[in-house]
Order: structure tokens, then C-alpha cells, then sequence
């Protein structure tokens, strides 16, 4: 077996325990702080089991990836309706907006390959309730606001590397085609 079937196989066990690990968030139903760790050590499986390692085929990175971020959703989604008893109702809708807007940006990713869509499209769910359940009712637009350009700058530092290569072939492009040599 080579590297390459291991890292596909150490994905495939990641993806199952996750999908096994979903139901379980209803055990977290009571506990803002619980969820967030059930859904961030969720997040997290490929990760501990991979490190950093990647499949050099762009076509099965890119489908794992996608796969990775359904999940993601699909467990933010269950978090939410498990949690949304305990919740307010501008709160439900605050995040379930996210959820919704960042279902928007997996789809844009996942039809054009370009991961500056994670960027505009960011994950903000789990940052939206800690902050919910660490400041309500003091909990500020301002606050929010500091936390999102936060969030946008983490995201941009992770996925800068595409951002600037494609910004790069835009400008090549752009010379090339109105400023031809």
C-alpha cells in the first residue's frame, strides 16, 4: 500500500467517524460549550489522523475537501437544531444565516475549485455561539464585528496561497490580453 491509498484511507475512516459522531451531539444539547468542542474535535478528525498530508491528484484533494465541508455543514446543522431549544429566536436565525451563508460558499467552491470563496464565505458558527453563550446579554454588534474581520484575516492566511496565485494569473492575464508584447 502506498502513501497515497493510505492518506485516502486514513480519510475514509476520518469521514465515518464523523458521520457516526453526529448523532452524538444530541448527548450536547444542554451545553453551548459542550456542541462547540463536540463539533470542533469533529472538524478536526482529518486533521489528527492526516496532519498535514495531501493527495497530489487535484481531483481527489478537491473531492475530499468538498466531502469535508458537507460534513462540516451538515454537522453544524444538527448542532443548531439540537441546540435551538436553548436558543433565542434572533439568535437561531443569526446562525442558522450562517450556516446558510457559508452553505453558499461550499457550493461556489465546490463548482469552481477555488478556495478564495472559504474566504468571503466564511465559517462563523461556532465563533457566533461562543460568543452568545460567553457575552449575552451584553453581546455587541461591535463585538461581532471585531470577531468577523478576525475570522476573515484567519481565513485569508489559510487560504492565501491560492488567493495569490489566482490573483496573479488574473493580472498575467489582464497584461496579456491589453498589453500584448
Amino acid at each position: 500500500m502506498n502513501i497515497m491509498e493510505k492518506i485516502d484511507d486514513a480519510r475514509a475512516v476520518a469521514f465515518y467517524v464523523q458521520v457516526c459522531g453526529i448523532p452524538l451531539l444530541y448527548f450536547t444539547r444542554h451545553s453551548i460549550p459542550l456542541t462547540i468542542g463536540w463539533l470542533i474535535l469533529l472538524d478536526s478528525l482529518e486533521t489528527i489522523l492526516l496532519g498535514r498530508n495531501k493527495s497530489k491528484d487535484p481531483a481527489t484533494e478537491h473531492f475530499w475537501l468538498v466531502l469535508h465541508k458537507v460534513m462540516s455543514v451538515v454537522q453544524y446543522a444538527v448542532g443548531i437544531y439540537f441546540l435551538s431549544p436553548m436558543l433565542p429566536k434572533h439568535v437561531l436565525h443569526v446562525v442558522l444565516s450562517f450556516l446558510v451563508m457559508r452553505a453558499i460558499g461550499l457550493i461556489h467552491h465546490a463548482q469552481s475549485k477555488d478556495s478564495t470563496f472559504f474566504i468571503v464565505f466564511f465559517d462563523f458558527i461556532k465563533e457566533y455561539l461562543l460568543l452568545f453563550y460567553v457575552y449575552y446579554p451584553e453581546l455587541t454588534i461591535s463585538m461581532i464585528a471585531k470577531v468577523i474581520v478576525f475570522k476573515i484575516a484567519y481565513e485569508y492566511l489559510i487560504h492565501k496561497d491560492t488567493f495569490f496565485r489566482r490573483l496573479n494569473q488574473t493580472i498575467v492575464n489582464y497584461e496579456e490580453n491589453y498589453f500584448p508584447s
